[in-house]
């Protein structure tokens, strides 16, 4: 399994500049930043 490490930071500072902002988040606690299933085969992708 391969985490997404750019998109990791990205939404993190994003939710971090809208509360400061004011936005309203929604209340939501957790966001999805994907993951990868690399084998063998896809390695070199990676």
């Amino acid at each position: 399994m391969g985490q997404n490490p750019y998109q990791m930071g990205y939404q993190g500072v994003k939710a971090a500049v809208d509360i400061l902002n004011g936005v309203d988040m929604g209340g939501y606690k957790y966001v999805d930043t994907g993951v990868n299933v690399i084998t063998k085969d896809n390695v070199d992708q990676f």
